[in-house]
């Protein structure tokens, strides 16, 4: 198991690495081939079809019931199931092509104006109907905790990507349609590498459809699992696409960057949550909740430590990393980053808190969603229009912290543990550093590069010097643990 839990880790930990980094890399050389306002039409498609991608209906949290080591002396249920999952995404995909093109065409003629469109959200929708069978098939991997073949699978894809995607860009001028070309083939090189593993090394793929264990799975995990998703991506995204109908290009540019740095940041919770949830679901069917608070304890200790060492980097590194990365052009934008990544970096502390309320009460999670969502919506119009892109991240901002803040309680509230004095004091901290560091950066402040890089090593060094101890003793209990 402890071997297991360390391939996995290392595997997950070093695909998100190079996928952020890959991030960087990408975001880099596209704008300085195609500007702003090219970057800003991946924005506009992407912003929609990141919101049609939270109507797929997930099924991670029925594969994670069905796993095979749940059904370990019921192979042929486990492969039914598969298989009846599989076929309803592939058949839905028809349905995922035709109902969002008059959205489509009402976008590009009526709200842009701009019917050179279509053929970028023509790519966008054979993208997205490729990726729900990716997802599906990685979740599935993902519940049999198999990670090492998604990750080389993944990063085959990006490398594949980016070198289309550099050739139609400078060798043959095609522009921002590079982009998502290049995209298109990542895709289904992944989709392929990944059904020709699932077919040989786990399950035998059919065209086989079940309604009797469909409406099982629909019942109990898939629909709620689906609302989760809807509103949780809704909440994400929602400023994306709600700006494109506000502000110009050059904002909506850099604030596509904005997301799609952050989406990648967001992956990082992905490292932990694969092995934590099923964890959570075995110990919740044993009524074992006292190992659940400790692991929650546990991991929340390591990532409020990253949480630190990240606000560290982003109080004097930071800066110019980002303006040495993505150029001057997004020079004076530093400061609405740092609101967006702090926050998001605090959601990410509350992982275990959040991964906890999914699989022991996922309605009550659909009931803190929708609560945001309400707020989010009546925060973001106002807002964008009054102060464009500062809007957005404000509303940001706002809803974020207060669904960390909610998953703080409603965790607590379920496995039965009073949040104690302590757990406050961590939270008025975590937002006292969050505050501090966007009142620095309010001014066009740009540290020395030498000073800063010693600072941060200095007080990184010290801070993992004060908690090494603690550290090794914590990891420890999570690997034997999970």
């Amino acid at each position: 198991m402890k071997e297991k839990f360390f391939k996995n880790e290392l595997f997950i930990s070093s695909g998100l690495v190079f996928k952020f980094l890959m991030g960087f890399l990408f975001i880099t050389t596209y704008i300085r081939a195609v500007g702003l306002e090219g970057y800003a039409v991946i924005g506009l498609v992407f912003s929609f079809f990141n919101i049609i991608t939270r109507f797929n209906l997930s099924y991670y949290l029925a594969l994670v019931k069905y796993n095979c080591d749940a059904l370990k002396n019921r192979k042929k249920l486990y492969a039914d199931m598969f298989n009846t999952l599989h076929s309803s995404v592939v058949f839905s995909n028809l349905l995922f092509i035709i109902i969002p093109f008059p959205i489509i065409l009402f976008l590009i003629n009526k709200v842009y104006d701009n019917p050179d469109l279509l053929v970028f959200y023509i790519l966008g929708l054979f993208i997205f109907t490729l990726n729900r069978t990716i997802v599906f098939l990685a979740d599935f991997i993902r519940a049999n905790r198999q990670e090492k073949i998604i990750q080389k699978i993944l990063v085959t894809g990006l490398v594949a990507e980016f070198l289309l995607a550099i050739t139609l860009l400078f060798v043959f001028k095609l522009g921002v349609i590079s982009i998502l070309i290049g995209i298109l083939f990542e895709q289904a090189i992944e989709l392929f590498l990944l059904y020709h593993y699932i077919n040989k090394n786990m399950v035998a793929i059919k065209y086989f459809f079940s309604i009797e264990l469909f409406l099982k799975a629909f019942k109990k995990f898939a629909f709620q699992n689906y609302i989760a998703d809807l509103l949780g991506g809704v909440l994400f995204w929602g400023g994306l696409f709600i700006s494109t109908f506000f502000l110009d290009k050059v904002s909506i540019g850099v604030l596509s960057i904005f997301y799609s740095l952050l989406s990648r940041l967001g992956e990082v919770r992905y490292s932990l949550s694969f092995h934590i949830m099923p964890v959570f679901s075995h110990e919740i069917d044993k009524d074992n909740y006292s190992k659940i608070r400790e692991i929650i304890q546990r991991v929340t200790y390591l990532l409020s430590f990253v949480f630190i060492i990240s606000m560290v980097f982003l109080l004097t590194i930071g800066k110019s990393a980002f303006l040495l990365v993505l150029g001057d052009r997004v020079k004076g934008y530093y400061f609405l980053f740092v609101i967006m990544a702090s926050i998001t970096l605090f959601w990410i502390t509350v992982l275990p808190k959040s991964n906890f309320v999914f699989v022991a009460d996922i309605r009550k999670m659909n009931i803190i969603y929708a609560f945001n969502l309400m707020i989010f919506l009546a925060l973001e119009i106002p807002l964008l229009y009054f102060l464009g892109i500062s809007g957005v991240i404000i509303a940001y901002f706002v809803v974020f912290s207060s669904l960390a803040l909610s998953m703080i309680h409603y965790s607590a509230k379920l496995s039965s543990t009073k949040i104690s004095s302590w757990d406050h004091i961590k939270v008025i901290s975590a937002f006292l550093l969050i505050c501090s560091t966007i009142a620095i950066y309010s001014k066009d402040i740009i540290l020395n590069p030498l000073f800063s890089t010693g600072s941060f090593i200095i007080v990184t060094t010290i801070i993992i010097m004060y908690n090494l101890k603690k550290i090794i003793k914590t990891t420890r209990f999570i690997v034997n643990s999970i």
